[in-house]
Parts: structure tokens; sequence; C-alpha cells
């Protein structure tokens, strides 16, 4: 993961999804709401995590990749009525064509690989949609392979 993909993912959000009205990095978010350790969360909020960590191949030139990356996000919305709940799986639908088949810079088309409700909170529902995604770093590209050197010629001539 790096840090340009997540502020592509940010931009992509706060553009397409002005309904979001919270948009972050998952930090265990819901359950601290939950238990009272958090307050004031705003919904509905969309969070970016990436549960299986990243796992890169080098490649020649100093490019590494990474395959099959996971990115989650965790979709909650405030619901008092089951018309509310309906209104989530409206907008997991709009999250799901936002961002099926986009393309970051450096990475592969996103596609959907899973949806997992999160049933267990109170008066919020949540739920979690993974996306798997490709990624090329070139942070350490290296031009044909070579590293650069400086050289110092030294000259000297003799005159008779």
């Amino acid at each position: 993961m790096t840090r340009e993909l997540i502020e592509q993912l940010f931009d992509r959000i706060k553009t397409e999804l002005p309904e979001i009205k919270k948009v972050g990095l998952y930090n265990d978010d819901f359950e601290k709401q939950n238990d009272g350790t958090k307050s004031g969360l705003k919904f509905p909020a969309m969070f970016i995590s990436f549960p299986e960590g990243c796992t890169w191949t080098a490649n020649s030139s100093g490019v590494q990749r990474t395959e099959d990356f996971i990115v989650r996000f965790h979709i909650g919305t405030k619901h008092y009525t089951d018309a509310a709940i309906l209104d989530l799986f409206d907008l997991k639908e709009k999250i799901f064509r936002t961002f099926h088949k986009w393309q970051p810079t450096g990475g592969s088309s996103m596609n959907r690989s899973s949806e997992t409700p999160d049933e267990l909170r109170g008066n919020y529902y949540v739920f979690e949609q993974d996306f798997i995604i490709n990624l090329i770093s070139s942070s350490k590209f290296i031009e044909n392979e070579r590293v650069p050197i400086t050289l110092t010629p030294q000259i000297s001539a003799t005159f008779k």
C-alpha cells in the first residue's frame, strides 16, 4: 500500500460519493462507537483498511509488484427503520459502481471480490466490501538496471 493509493481512494470517495459524511483509515471505529470509547461518528461513514497486508515481489530494474492486494471498505449508516437499512444497500451498490473497474495510478483495475454484513451493531448497520487490485511500486526504479557512477578522468601528456 502506498500513500498515493490512499490519497486517490480518498479523493474518489470525496468527489464521487458526496453523501459519505466521514472518510478515513479504519481503526476499529465502529467497535469504538459501540463501546462508547469514540463518539460523534458521522453517518454514513466509510473507512478503508488493508486486511491481508502486502507481499511484494521483486521485478527487474528495482520495480516491485503485489498481486491480489485487498482493499476493504467498511461502510456504515444509522438505521432507525427498515427503509433506512435498505438505503445502505443502495449506497453499497453505488460504492461498487464507483470502484469496480476503476484504475488508480500504479495499479490494475479494482474488482469486487466479496461483501460481508456486520450485523452486530447498535443503531447502525455496517457492510464490508472487498476489492482486489494489483499494484506496482517503481520508487526504486533503475533505468536499464544500471547504477550511475561518476568517473573522474585523469589525463597526462608528455611533450618532447
